[in-house]
């Protein structure tokens, strides 16, 4: 029987393989690490509206403080897309009461990075936030 010279098929096998790997994990790991980031971005921006709506001066100007902590927090964190909602909810009315709690709740749809053929996913992804009306404040 003769031999074959099989030299050299390791390496052609290992990195068919190799890409048949790790093009896969390639697109899973991209977005996970986007829903993370949008994620992130949710939270970080009820946080600060929440705190916003609390020390504001009135309902008018803490409504347009969400709106615009909201909208910085998700840019700065390239997160801002036009699939985003706020909610605001308070526990008795009027909302900025001393002692009143008032959660904002953001819920962004992301899509993620995945292929075409693959169908169009996104996920949605909530940050809820809830502060407390100073009891001190003045009225």
């Amino acid at each position: 029987m003769k031999r074959v010279n099989e030299q050299g098929n390791a390496v052609v096998e290992f990195i068919g393989v190799a890409i048949a790997l790790l093009v896969p994990i390639a697109f899973v790991s991209s977005a996970v690490l986007t829903v993370a980031q949008s994620y992130l971005a949710a939270d970080v921006a009820a946080r600060a509206a929440s705190r916003a709506y609390v020390t504001a001066e009135s309902e008018k100007s803490a409504k347009h403080a969400v709106k615009v902590l909201v909208r910085q927090s998700l840019g700065d964190l390239n997160s801002l897309e036009n699939n985003f909602s706020v909610q605001i909810a308070c526990r008795s009315s009027p909302c900025l009461e001393s002692g009143n709690y008032v959660s904002v709740i953001v819920t962004n749809k992301v899509p993620l990075n995945l292929p075409k053929f693959l169908g169009s996913h996104s996920v949605v992804v909530t940050g809820k936030h809830t502060s407390v009306v100073d009891e001190l404040r003045s009225p």
